[in-house]
């Protein structure tokens, strides 16, 4: 179910919109996230704990600090769209390194028998 952020978040007069979303960002540390994204997962996070409260209200901190710890650990927020940093590394083994490897395999094999 998607749910318009309009409608499951209302603003109230200490903070707009925008406002709020941009600190709902910083929050779940997800700059990659639009308005719409975020305002869908706080608002079925609301709707599922029944709560009235808007996004300007449990941002702010004007909400009970229990409610909003609920809504954040049940905050569902899509994937990330940035690619995984793979480090980089050489598949080439370092000169000497197989064959000392080669001999140390020998080795176990011969005490192991």
């Amino acid at each position: 179910m998607i749910v318009l952020a309009e409608k499951a978040l209302p603003v109230h007069l200490g903070t707009s919109q925008s406002q709020a979303f941009n600190l709902a960002r910083a929050e779940f540390a997800r700059p990659d996230l639009s308005d719409e994204e975020i305002g869908a997962a706080i608002g079925q996070a609301l709707e599922a704990l029944g709560s009235p409260c808007s996004i300007s209200e449990l941002v702010e901190g004007d909400t009970d600090p229990e409610l909003r710890e609920w809504v954040y650990s049940i905050v569902c927020l899509p994937q990330p769209r940035a690619p995984l940093a793979m480090p980089v590394q050489s598949f080439r083994r370092a000169e000497g390194a197989g064959a000392l490897s080669r001999v140390l395999l020998t080795i176990r094999r011969i005490v192991a028998s």
